[in-house]
């Protein structure tokens, strides 16, 4: 019987999750599915007693579930192994994986051994996922916080302007720095720009870390499966990395705005090891921009998201 083990990717949204994804999924070691919106719902849906812990509950709920949907496959309804019947998260353990199995024989991997999550945001909850997962090795991926908001900016979701955008890489990335300090030796920190400058040899120091086998496949055939729903935010996944795109921000924010965010986030940028432009002495915002920001984001882009977002889902629901 092959053991499996659980992989998070987490960190900040814009941060390469999906990229390391893909570059792993190459492995025929790994599979990356698309994104698992339906994990952490799940287990708030059995601490709040929304659903029995049973196995036909729960994977009744992940197949419900919108986001399974884009992994194109159907659980199948057979015996699993749990180890410990009378425990809700042995439970929720073995379906996991067993909807992940289901989509890994579709895909022509029956033989993997390490699942790939590389959905940002449950780096929050990284203590559950350990508890639950106990084998688990965690990998945060850092980016440039002016990177992120050149990035996230144009999407209609996350944050849609400079200030907004810098609280929200600090706020994200706070979720992976907290998850190292309280889980020390567990989580494994690396930098999207090194990946960038040094993808076989960050790539090697992620597989020995994650005791996985490096392949050159990983560089030269990155392979995920990314959904109609997010294929546009994610073209350049399933390429070459592009050392270009490390800077790509300098170009792609005015100076302006680059100050601004530093002027709310240089403390965090020099401390992951980031150069600032202004830095410490970069001026704030005026009330003015302060107020034209929470206009744009409340009043304007803010509903406009919503309705693009719905639209986008529903697009790529009916496809």
């Amino acid at each position: 019987m092959i053991e499996r083990r659980y992989l998070l990717a987490g960190g900040c949204p814009r941060s390469g999750t999906t990229m390391l994804a893909a570059m792993l999924g190459a492995s025929p070691e790994c599979i990356a599915p698309p994104e698992s919106d339906f994990l952490i719902p799940l287990a708030k849906a059995i601490k709040g007693g929304e659903i029995p812990a049973t196995v036909d509950a729960m994977r009744g709920f992940i197949s419900g579930h919108w986001r399974f949907r884009f992994w194109n496959v159907e659980i199948e309804d057979r015996p699993l192994a749990i180890e410990q019947p009378n425990d809700p998260w042995s439970i929720y353990r073995a379906v996991i994986f067993d909807a992940v199995d289901c989509y890994a024989r579709a895909n022509g991997k029956p033989d993997w051994r390490v699942w790939v999550d590389h959905r940002p945001d449950n780096i929050r909850w990284a203590r559950f996922l350990v508890d639950t997962f106990p084998d688990a090795g965690l990998v945060h991926i850092v980016r440039d916080g002016r990177a992120v908001a050149r990035s996230v900016i144009p999407l209609d979701w996350g944050a849609n302007e400079i200030l907004s955008a810098a609280d929200f890489w600090t706020s994200r990335t706070a979720y992976g720095l907290a998850a190292e300090a309280s889980l020390p030796g567990k989580v494994h920190r690396v930098r999207y720009e090194d990946i960038l400058a040094e993808p076989e040899a960050e790539l090697r120091r992620i597989c020995e870390a994650m005791d996985i086998s490096f392949t050159g496949d990983m560089i030269e055939n990155p392979s995920t499966d990314v959904p109609s729903y997010t294929q546009g935010q994610h073209r350049h996944v399933g390429q070459q990395v592009n050392k270009a795109q490390a800077e790509a921000w300098r170009q792609g924010l005015t100076p302006h705005e680059i100050e601004l965010f530093e002027s709310k986030a240089a403390w965090l940028l020099e401390q992951l090891g980031y150069d600032c432009v202004a830095g410490m002495v970069s001026r704030g915002p005026t009330f003015a921009e302060r107020l034209q920001a929470q206009l744009r984001s409340k009043l304007i882009r803010g509903p406009l998201n919503k309705y693009l977002g719905k639209a986008r889902r529903r697009r790529a629901l009916e496809s």
